[in-house]
């Protein structure tokens, strides 16, 4: 019998180095919903949060923040939600899907009208120019699904310019999609976030207004993340000192 030990040591050994446990060597997803405006700083912030938790893959996923929303009344498996929007948190809440307490106003924004590359403008360089012969088409995100399409709407109908540039109105599915579309000349000009207006190489911005319309960013864990624990620490990560750092330098505004 203890001939065998030797033998069976060595099976032993050999087996657990062909079969590592997977758990040591397992990570923990967590999944981010954010909105599109929200891309390269959440990027940032989901690289900083993982180096320190290691142990920690963070799942992005970006889009409108009205079809994200939707997706997660659906049943989309998300931890936590960054919308461009109020409403859409506002939503959420009434169908019982945010956990209380973890709601937070992530960041604010501004709206800003770019125009594609090589254009001549002419006076005035404000968002009356939107209403001028030589802007024939004007991006600006859905506003049945796009927050930053909302805002559009809010704005030219505070500024009395709906009904004059009407009909020259495309809607884009994100709002940096009606960024690329104005880079590329496939539009003449396009209401986004002055943040997208910012990270953009070919768009020319004319001008922006912070004060108009209120761009408030909000962030949330979801009830589908009740039971992640790094859920609420990513929460408090991005609204902690080097978190909302990152979105400074991307152009976001402080949320509180």
């Amino acid at each position: 019998m203890n001939k065998l030990w030797p033998s069976l040591l060595l099976v032993i050994i050999i087996f657990s180095i062909n079969h590592p446990q997977t758990q040591a060597h397992s990570k923990v997803n967590l999944t981010v919903a954010a909105s599109a405006s929200l891309t390269q700083a959440m990027q940032e912030i989901a690289m900083a949060f993982q180096q320190q938790h290691p142990e920690v893959k963070v799942l992005l996923t970006f889009g409108a923040g009205g079809t994200l929303r939707i997706q997660a009344e659906q049943g989309a498996p998300m931890d936590v939600f960054a919308g461009a929007s109020r409403n859409d948190l506002e939503k959420l809440s009434e169908c019982g899907l945010v956990l209380a307490g973890t709601r937070y106003p992530l960041a604010k924004n501004s709206l800003a009208l770019v125009v594609r590359p090589g254009m001549n403008l002419t006076e005035p360089h404000s968002i009356s120019l939107l209403a001028s012969d030589a802007i024939k088409r004007i991006a600006i995100g859905d506003p049945a699904y796009v927050p930053a399409g909302q805002y559009a709407m809010e704005l030219l109908n505070k500024l009395s310019l709906y009904s004059q540039i009407q009909k020259k109105l495309v809607f884009a599915s994100t709002v940096r999609q009606a960024l690329a579309w104005v880079e590329s000349g496939e539009t003449d000009a396009a209401l986004v976030y002055g943040t997208d207006a910012q990270i953009s190489k070919k768009a020319r911005l004319v001008t922006a207004t912070a004060q108009v319309v209120d761009i408030s960013y909000e962030i949330c864990v979801l009830k589908h993340g009740v039971n992640n624990p790094y859920a609420r620490q990513f929460v408090n990560f991005v609204m902690d000192q080097e978190g909302q750092n990152v979105l400074k330098r991307y152009g976001f505004l402080p949320g509180g």
